[in-house]
């Protein structure tokens, strides 16, 4: 799941400033701005939080931040499942809106990279080799020559945002070497078998929006809650069931169920501030987890799993060692795979396995051998995992216990020019990924397994 549906206005409105003549490059930091943030979103407006290369304890101060603000369980900085917006397209949002979007603030220090190593056992049982495909090359001439992918299909097929010479945003989809506009609409995720949530715009002043589900070219709008102004599918499985959040005028968020044009409760029985719902399988479970203001300042947070049918809450406890949990996504068997961690760098990724017993732990991070930490991990029906949104910009796989790859050292390609994986937004059975790279710039991927090379 991916909550790309500011992330996708804004990319239009920066294309629309630089076709314009591009003074939205005015508030950038120069062209080596190379910063990554999510943008939240409050009553007193849009808000730009750098999230390049944070940490754990950094990305928890930036959450108590967005929420000591006005936050609230649908904004994506605070869900954890942060959209991925550059620095210098924010900075152009701001120029043009500056009624609405607060002004890029000025780079802090930058945070040491770690060099990416190649693995955490000498003898890796996995020896994949992908094959790189850069999909912004394949946009059609009549749109911007930019794919903004969003995620992956269990047939291979890549589901992203075009952008037509007026900036309008269309659906649309890559499969046998070329990308195909469907809809126009706001994409923010896709389910295995290519259904698509989002929204569409109803107010392109104040970038309000309907939610709305998409099959193919059809549209099917979600009807708004009382009171409601603004709504987007931020995750959606294979029967069509959606997870909806919907703000009042207030920024006041609501995150329901969707199925069969009526609208499911989402009751997470844990008392806290709000929770964060970070993925669903196809049985309706729900995973994330939800933060728990212990004091004034201090918070913790525990991982849960949550039946849309019987309204039933589990909680996903960390180990022993570890104060906190969180939970990332869930595979099709119900497999949760998360973090047990603690307010340290100390990172234990694993899965809660469907059968029961608790967390069993497949890589430990955030230790000296391994000092990167991350803030995003997917899984698919093999459990095979991958770790994204990490503090060296890289990302790896865990195909197994103890065993963790960098994904770089496995793409037949030339990062200097392409630039690292650092950020995937989609994993499917037959191991294939998509996402987007940085440095030298921003590129969306597709990495297929080469035959005889698994």
């Amino acid at each position: 799941m991916n909550n790309r549906q500011f992330v996708c206005s804004v990319e239009v409105w920066l294309m629309a400033a630089l076709m314009l003549g591009g003074p939205a490059y005015a508030q950038t930091n120069g062209p080596g701005d190379t910063r990554v943030g999510c943008i939240h979103l409050d009553a007193s407006g849009a808000h730009f939080i750098d999230v390049t290369n944070r940490t754990r304890t950094q990305a928890i101060a930036d959450m108590q931040a967005a929420q000591a603000s006005g936050g609230n369980a649908g904004d994506p900085c605070l869900s954890g499942r942060v959209a991925d917006v550059p620095a210098r397209v924010y900075a152009g949002l701001a120029k043009k809106y500056p009624a609405h979007f607060a002004p890029l603030p000025g780079a802090t220090a930058s945070r040491p990279a770690v060099v990416p190593s190649a693995a955490s056992s000498t003898a890796a049982p996995f020896n994949a080799t992908y094959a790189f495909t850069n999909l912004d090359a394949l946009v059609p001439p009549a749109f911007l020559p930019f794919f903004s992918v969003t995620g992956l299909a269990s047939n291979g097929r890549v589901y992203g945002a075009l952008y037509d010479n007026n900036f309008n945003e269309w659906v649309a989809v890559y499969a046998n070497g070329s990308i195909t506009p469907l809809v126009a609409g706001v994409i923010s995720t896709v389910s295995h078998n290519g259904i698509v949530g989002g929204s569409i715009v109803t107010d392109p002043v104040n970038y309000y929006t309907q939610a709305a589900i998409f099959r193919g070219n059809s549209v099917e709008l979600v009807p708004r809650l009382a009171g409601e102004i603004t709504s987007n599918v931020t995750t959606i499985n294979d029967s069509g069931t959606a997870i909806v959040v919907s703000y009042d005028a207030n920024f006041n968020g609501t995150v329901y169920g969707y199925r069969n044009g009526k609208a499911l409760p989402v009751n997470v029985s844990i008392p806290g501030l709000y929770p964060s719902i970070m993925g669903m399988n196809n049985a309706g479970v729900l995973v994330g987890y939800v933060t728990i203001q212990e004091g004034p300042t201090s918070y913790s947070w525990l991982a849960f799993s949550y039946d849309l049918d019987k309204g039933t809450t589990t909680t996903l406890p960390p180990l022993p060692s570890n104060p906190f949990s969180w939970a990332t996504g869930i595979n099709g068997q119900g497999d949760i795979v998360g973090y047990s961690w603690g307010p340290t760098a100390d990172e234990r990724i694993g899965i809660w396995p469907a059968s029961g017993g608790g967390f069993v732990e497949y890589f430990h991070e955030g230790t000296p051998q391994y000092p990167t930490v991350s803030n995003e991990l997917l899984i698919n029906d093999e459990d095979v995992i991958v770790i994204t949104r990490t503090t060296d910009l890289n990302s790896y796989l865990v195909p197994s216990q103890g065993v963790r790859l960098s994904l770089t050292h496995l793409i037949n390609y030339d990062p200097s020019t392409d630039g690292l994986p650092s950020y995937v937004f989609g994993l499917n059975n037959a191991g294939a990924i998509t996402g987007l790279t940085t440095g030298p710039g921003y590129m969306d991927f597709l990495l297929l397994p080469q035959p005889g090379k698994q």
